[in-house]
């Protein structure tokens, strides 16, 4: 039974969602299955680049505009291995500048593993391929900046994405 006052409220006097009530409109979906940078730091990935847009920055000046990449996100390694994401956003800018080199070179695809690194005056430490190791840092020097870059990749990490590459390819019924 619903509460003429309140739809979603239950017998009980709950506010749980009563799927009784009239309303139009469900709950929202919470952001997607999408992961964060930081979800995948460390990791093993491959992006291809689906396009780029010119995107209001999200921290700045009024009216200033960034360069976002949508590009489809496979993980190779981590513990997300096996995922992969169509068109996620990516707006890091050494990450969207490599891509946007790789379009002008016609390199279909960046590989790489996912790293923060410091920039400018006050560069304490390398790289960081961990949380737990990014999180330790701060600590230490909470001033630094840092970049989201994808590390070159190694031999052994190009073995992995052609292995993964050929278990996409579509097999013929008729034989090779």
């Amino acid at each position: 039974m619903t509460n003429a006052i309140d739809p979603f409220a239950q017998a009980d006097g709950s506010t749980s969602i009563n799927p009784n009530a009239a309303d139009p409109f469900g709950q929202p979906s919470g952001g997607g299955d999408y992961l964060k940078p930081l979800d995948l730091l460390g990791a093993l990935i491959l992006l291809t680049p689906v396009k780029f847009e010119q995107v209001p920055a999200y921290q700045g000046k009024p009216g200033e505009m960034v360069t976002r990449l949508s590009a489809d996100t496979v993980v190779l390694t981590g513990d997300h291995a096996g995922r992969d994401f169509d068109a996620m956003f990516w707006s890091q800018k050494p990450i969207v500048a490599a891509a946007e080199k790789a379009k002008r070179e016609g390199i279909p695809a960046l590989l790489g593993t996912l790293r923060r690194v410091p920039i400018g005056a006050d560069k304490k430490g390398g790289a960081y391929d961990t949380h737990e190791k990014f999180e330790a840092q701060l600590e230490i020097a909470p001033r630094t900046q840092y970049a989201w870059v994808l590390e070159k990749f190694t031999a052994e990490d190009a073995q992995i994405a052609r292995a993964y590459l050929a278990s996409k390819q579509p097999v013929s019924p008729f034989g090779a």
